[in-house]
């Protein structure tokens, strides 16, 4: 099959980054989502690119290979926008704070610690910088809607269709293969069918209609 017809449900920053990859690898993609390009999650983000969240060593990795493609994104993908200002972070004790920074260091994240005057020169608008914080460089943040909306215009710019205020309803399937999708405006047929609707994924894989 040289041109797969791919069916992303949900036009989210999951679903839009999908259906942006494979319409590029020549796919032809159908997107359908029940709202605009966003959804639920996507809007609620803080879209914060790093790897800090205090997670065991292969999740911290796993954070640090996608900040490195989402840097490949920004050099790629015109208009996406990234702010590579880097991060900060205080909501620990001082003990912990420095435990926390050595063990990411030793994990190869380029944490460092830093005082109180660096926290001030960096937001000089805080009303109490902190006298212990750790700070990496290399984090970055995005506006979640407007990524999610330029990886959408990027992926029709491929070929891509996108078909917003089309709710998916229940999966479609011949002989236990998964063949479209049943929305409000009809059946939606794909050769394969990605889920990233989130909230709306346990519904949806309850409602398989069989032909």
């Amino acid at each position: 099959m040289s041109h797969p017809r791919v069916l992303v449900i949900g036009a989210g920053i999951v679903g839009a980054s999908i259906a942006y990859h494979l319409a590029r690898a020549g796919a032809e993609v159908t997107v359908v989502d029940a709202a605009s390009p966003g959804g639920v999650a996507t809007a609620g983000s803080w879209a914060w690119i790093n790897a800090s969240a205090g997670n065991p060593e292969p999740y911290v990795r796993l954070r640090m290979r996608s900040m490195e493609l989402w840097r490949d994104l920004d050099s790629s993908l015109s208009g996406l926008e990234v702010q590579w200002g880097g991060g900060l972070l205080w909501d620990l004790a001082p003990d912990d704070l420095r435990a926390y920074a050595a063990e990411h260091a030793s994990w190869d994240y380029p944490v460092k610690l830093v005082d109180r005057d660096f926290v001030a020169r960096r937001e000089p608008e805080l009303a109490s910088p902190p006298e212990l914080a750790v700070h990496v460089a290399i984090e970055g943040a995005v506006e979640p809607i407007h990524a999610a909306t330029v990886l959408l215009d990027a992926a029709v710019a491929f070929g891509a269709r996108v078909i917003p205020g089309r709710a998916a309803l229940a999966l479609r399937a011949v002989t236990g293969r998964v063949t479209g999708v049943q929305t409000a405006g009809g059946v939606v047929a794909a050769d394969e069918v990605v889920i990233a609707a989130g909230v709306g994924t346990p519904a949806l894989l309850a409602s398989v209609g069989i032909d």
